[in-house]
């Protein structure tokens, strides 16, 4: 049967999330001691000798659990056929179906005893590293690590170094290394060998008097460099091109909010006019008879007309498309002793009195204040002639109406497709992007990152290939 080394992980990892954009570098190290001194039963002298296959494996994510094996679990066909064989045609397809970060492979090892390294890759989202290789001659046994994760409360780890048993694929029946063919039906599980178990005295690991087997392989994994993503969005420890990002996003963010302040301003200055004719005058005072008096002395120099107690209702003048009336009054008024008696007469009078200055000011602000006494009359037809009053009216619903329009909320296109890697050889970045359906309205959510990153390219040396296994 096929042994296949366990890693006897004995530092113990947690699965503590590692800081997202993270890409780390690692050196994997095999290091084997299988030697005829240690191991003397049916040890291999030729046809072929004792030797090690290349090392393959994945760096992962927990989902697959177990990309390549698991104790106490039955292993597919392109595994069964590297433990038995040494191939990876049928494994190289089953990888297209897997998704993993970096594909490992490592030199075969010629001889029992020697060492073989490679790098790898893991990144925060693929923390897990699997591997395996295989005893030359066996029946199906190899060694390997199954989902040892690299990153311990929060970081990941400098380095661990374990030691690998012998485990059985469960896939041949053979009790020595140079056993024949004998396929196990039906496939059995995955299990650790031991000094004791199978308890065959045939056996090439049944070594009865040993309380624990002598160490046959040790993996090891040293942290050479760590990276971080330069374009990745949404978080805070971007460098320089993703803070330009994220500087523009901040920058639209903020020429929104001041266009809706300005807007909300530009609301507020309206309902302030609406308040501020709290100030006007009323133009028909209750004031006593003695106040009377008083301010007719100091205020018109008019002659005063007999009280009447007869109440008389006023007709009402519309001016707006007809000729304005001679007067409210007879005909001999025109040239009478009142001032506002027609058209021609409006305001003609001269009043000397800084309190009639002062209303003037209060009741004729802004636009009107300049406006000549004597063409203020004709002013104000004017206005009414052209529509000028009806289109602020407009103008001011039109604002209303604006104030209590709903939110829209910034809308954006789906991702485009990942674009060229930014390397030919070595770890490099992808981008994609997408653009502006529907830009914000009235205070509505703005618009998310409009570019995402994401690392590719090649872990190891271009010349040697990446996937060729």
């Amino acid at each position: 049967m096929l042994i296949i080394f366990l890693l006897s992980t004995t530092v113990l990892l947690t699965n503590s999330s590692c800081l997202p954009g993270m890409l780390v570098v690692y050196r994997l190290s095999l290091r084997t001691e299988w030697n005829e001194k240690t191991f003397p039963k049916q040890f291999p002298q030729w046809r072929p000798s004792a030797q090690w296959s290349k090392t393959i494996g994945y760096s992962h994510s927990s989902t697959p659990a177990a990309p390549l094996f698991s104790i106490g679990s039955a292993v597919s066909e392109g595994v069964r056929l590297f433990a038995e064989t040494g191939a990876t045609d049928t494994l190289d397809l089953e990888a297209a179906n897997k998704t993993f970060l970096d594909a490992i492979i490592s030199p075969p090892i010629k001889q029992g005893v020697g060492e073989t390294t490679t790098t790898i890759f893991v990144d925060t989202n693929h923390t897990k590293v699997s591997v395996m290789t295989k005893l030359v001659p066996s029946p199906d046994w190899f060694v390997g690590l199954d989902s040892l994760d690299l990153c311990s409360q929060g970081v990941f780890i400098e380095s661990v170094t374990t030691e690998a048993f012998p485990l059985d694929a469960g896939t041949d029946n053979g009790f020595t290394f140079t056993s024949p063919n004998w396929a196990t039906q039906p496939r059995g599980e995955v299990f650790t060998m031991t000094s004791t178990f199978p308890a065959h005295p045939a056996g090439s690991f049944n070594y009865p008097h040993l309380s624990m087997l002598p160490t046959l392989a040790v993996y090891s994994l040293t942290k050479l460099r760590e990276y971080k993503l330069h374009g990745q969005s949404g978080t805070s420890y971007h460098t320089e091109q993703g803070l330009a990002l994220q500087d523009n996003y901040q920058a639209t963010s903020v020429r929104t909010a001041e266009s809706n302040t300005n807007r909300k301003l530009k609301y507020d200055v309206i309902d302030t006019l609406k308040e501020s004719t709290k100030d006007v005058p009323e133009f028909d005072p209750i004031l006593t008879s003695a106040h009377k008096k008083t301010l007719t002395k100091i205020v018109s120099n008019e002659i005063p007309l007999p009280e009447s107690t007869t109440r008389f209702k006023k007709k009402k003048i519309h001016l707006l498309g007809s000729k304005p009336s001679t007067g409210f009054r007879s005909s001999s008024s025109v040239t009478g002793y009142h001032a506002s008696t027609s058209p021609e007469n409006f305001f003609k009078k001269k009043y000397e009195s800084k309190h009639l200055n002062k209303a003037q000011r209060k009741l004729f602000s802004g636009p009107l204040a300049r406006v000549p006494a004597s063409e203020l009359y004709q002013h104000i037809l004017a206005q009414y002639s052209k529509g000028g009053i009806t289109l602020k009216k407009k103008k001011i619903r039109r604002r209303k109406y604006r104030r209590h329009r709903k939110p829209v909320n910034c809308l954006v296109s789906a991702w485009s497709a990942w674009g060229e890697c930014s390397k030919t050889c070595g770890i490099g970045e992808s981008s994609r992007s997408r653009v502006i359906s529907h830009h914000p309205l009235h205070g509505g959510q703005p618009c998310p990152p409009l570019t995402d990153y994401k690392w590719c390219g090649s872990a190891r040396n271009c010349k040697t290939g990446y996937f060729k296994w």
